[in-house]
């Protein structure tokens, strides 16, 4: 994925990190759809870059999982590219930055996974993903505000934020239930839940569609009226 110029020179954005961070319109992920997202990335087989996929032509996220402490990214018409800075909590102000071309799928089959910042380069642009992919799902919204969170006020100190802060947080309410049963419908004796995972939609206008993973959250089906049932899960290791 590495990126070179018109002259065939290797490219080299990490002297551009800071000033694109600065220029950057700052995001915050709440702790709600963090926890989601935490169940979500690794489950994420792959994602494609896209000029559409980013909220905002360049834009920092403080995201605080496991893999990924915050991240920059900017898309850059110049290479068609999307340019990705991200930060791991195991090292923190160091940035791995790459190059990630429009159309190209990123996966574990097509990035590096050594060991990168403490953690797999893998692992790190899967979170990247996952989070760009949720925020533009109507899972999530984003509210304003002029200040970031107190928790995150001393991580983000020295990046000197002036721009209004966006807070990523779950939207509430996202299924209701139906109170008049359908004709036809099963009679279903309780009501369970139905376990979060990726699918693929059909995004963009005509004539310049593709496909893109959506996250389906976890939810409760079932009748309103009915008892819950929850199964646990057991795993068995078989020498």
């Amino acid at each position: 994925m590495l990126m070179h110029d018109p002259d065939g020179r290797e490219l080299d954005f990490s002297d551009h990190t800071m000033d694109l961070i600065h220029a950057a319109t700052p995001y915050a992920v709440a702790d709600d759809i963090r926890g989601l997202l935490a169940a979500a990335a690794p489950q994420l087989e792959e994602w494609t870059p896209t000029p559409q996929l980013p909220l905002s032509p360049r834009g920092f996220c403080f995201l605080r999982d496991e893999f990924v402490q915050s991240f920059v990214w900017e898309a850059d018409p110049r290479y068609n590219a999307m340019i990705v800075a991200v930060e791991s909590p195991s090292s923190r102000a160091n940035f791995l930055v790459d190059a990630l071309p429009y159309g190209e799928v990123v996966s574990s089959a097509t990035v590096d996974d050594d060991g990168t910042l403490g953690c797999s380069k893998w692992e790190m642009l899967r979170s990247v993903g996952a989070t760009l992919l949720f925020m533009q799902q109507r899972l999530a919204v984003i509210g304003h505000r002029m200040r970031p969170p107190r928790a995150v006020r001393r991580a983000v100190r020295r990046f000197q934020f002036e721009n209004e802060w966006n807070i990523v947080t779950l939207r509430r309410n996202l299924r209701t239930e139906n109170s008049e049963p359908d004709e036809g419908a099963p009679d279903w004796s309780h009501r369970w839940i139905v376990a979060g995972h990726w699918a693929s939609y059909w995004c963009g206008e005509r004539g310049d569609q593709h496909l893109e993973p959506r996250f389906l959250a976890p939810y409760v089906k079932g009748p309103p009226d009915k008892p819950l049932l929850v199964k646990s899960r057991a795993f068995a290791t078989v020498r």
